[in-house]
């Protein structure tokens, strides 16, 4: 391959457009000449540690390579001219990809002892890396029109100031709202409502007329979006889904052109690394003044680095996350998930903070830590738990979950503090 490409999106890199190439997907396997791909990963290094980007820096970080990075310099396009070269760089990557995929597939068609099962599931596994491999972001008009004929196709057939606040009273009078630059955690063993009450939040704030981003690991945008349109409705989404039929229809599409409107921003991209986030909170605080990010969930995000040790790797995208809050000034609502020694130790069992699953730094980065636990005298009760808070008292509540529709709402039990403030 003509490396000229790669040298030029480089230069442009190096001119001040590497978050741009994060946010068009570039990775380490779009380059393919060994000096090209030394410098993007001293460029993202630096950029994983929050570290400014320029020749020095990387020269400094890729040692050895000072008269190559020279030339990328002396040569380099305007930085406006990123995207030109992207698409030659892509192209020959996904090229490479191709070659690689079905180059393996060919020899274990000469292997006698790779069964023909074993040979398709490879096969099929290859062609779908190679055309799921994108980072881009998600083209919000098409998502909501793609929902809309989804839905269309299914009818007839089938509390401080200085916080921002969820709008679940008992709630924000104990965390005194999500304070700018701080992470939040909020973790529950699986099915107890965790994407529902995190959907409830950035409807309650976006209704205020401020901007969230929802990063979602484990629901494509669809079902994401249902939920939102459910909780602010009350409608009951998945029964429209399975019998095409609601009581007041009107409802329905009044209430997806209000979510629809709304400003939010859904992204089920699952291949996104903590850097791409980082990068795309910078991006949206910037242009889009984003009052929230919620990620759902923390346990799902690729590390920008593998690591043999899982904690490890949970630590660093937890440390990235609470490095991007700082840069952005904006709170993060991360979701969690809990490992199952609560259940361990029985049904009344409340969840501490060690109970964070591969918890690593967890509650050390965290500025809340939150969870969600079954009440075990009723069944349509969900506690809520605030086990750390940095700008306020800790303290446990109570909410009736309507499940069928998501909301989550104050039941007849008062607010317990069991601390004082910490200021």
């Amino acid at each position: 391959m003509d490396v000229s490409a790669e040298k030029a999106f480089l230069g442009c890199c190096l001119t001040g457009a590497f978050e741009q190439a994060l946010e068009l997907g570039a990775c380490e396997d779009h380059f393919n000449e060994m000096n090209c791909k030394l410098i993007w990963q001293a460029m993202y290094s630096l950029n994983a540690d929050g570290l400014e980007i320029d020749p020095v820096t990387v020269c400094k970080k890729a040692d050895g390579l000072l008269m190559f990075v020279d030339s990328l310099v002396a040569n380099a396009p305007a930085s406006a001219n990123l995207s030109y070269y992207w698409e030659d760089l892509n192209n020959a990557c996904v090229r490479r990809r191709i070659f690689k995929r079905f180059h393996d597939t060919i020899n274990m068609c000469s292997d006698p002892e790779v069964g023909i099962h074993s040979l398709l599931h490879h096969m099929e596994q290859a062609f779908f890396d190679v055309t799921t491999k994108s980072t881009s972001a998600k083209d919000q008009k098409k998502a909501w029109s793609e929902l809309l004929s989804l839905l269309s196709s299914a009818y007839g057939k089938g509390l401080p100031e200085n916080g921002l606040l969820t709008d679940i009273y008992p709630v924000d009078k104990i965390i005194r709202g999500f304070k700018p630059g701080s992470m939040n955690i909020l973790a529950a063993r699986p099915g107890r409502g965790k994407s529902a009450f995190a959907v409830q939040i950035m409807r309650n704030v976006a209704m205020q007329g401020k901007h969230c981003v929802y990063w979602s690991y484990e629901m494509p945008f669809n079902q994401v979006a249902n939920r939102l349109i459910a909780c602010h409705t009350g409608l009951d989404m998945q029964c429209y889904l399975e019998t095409g039929k609601l009581d007041n229809d009107q409802a329905l599409f009044n209430g997806f052109k209000e979510t629809a409107s709304m400003p939010i921003h859904i992204e089920d991209s699952v291949d996104k690394n903590i850097a791409n986030i980082r990068s795309e909170a910078r991006r949206f605080a910037k242009e889009k003044n984003t009052s929230l990010f919620i990620i759902d969930y923390l346990q799902l995000v690729p590390p920008h680095r593998r690591s043999s040790n899982r904690t490890v790797e949970v630590s660093e995208i937890s440390r990235a996350i609470k490095k991007a809050a700082m840069e952005t000034g904006v709170p993060f609502l991360v979701l969690a998930q809990m490992n199952r020694s609560i259940e361990e130790r029985g049904a009344n069992s409340e969840p501490r903070l060690a109970d964070l699953r591969e918890s690593g730094s967890l509650e050390q980065d965290a500025d809340t830590v939150t969870f969600l636990n079954d009440d075990p005298d009723d069944k349509s009760l969900i506690n809520v738990l605030v086990k750390k808070n940095r700008h306020g008292g800790e303290g446990t509540t109570c909410l009736e979950w309507t499940r069928w529709n998501g909301r989550f709402e104050a039941a007849e039990m008062p607010v317990k503090k069991i601390s004082k403030p910490a200021f």
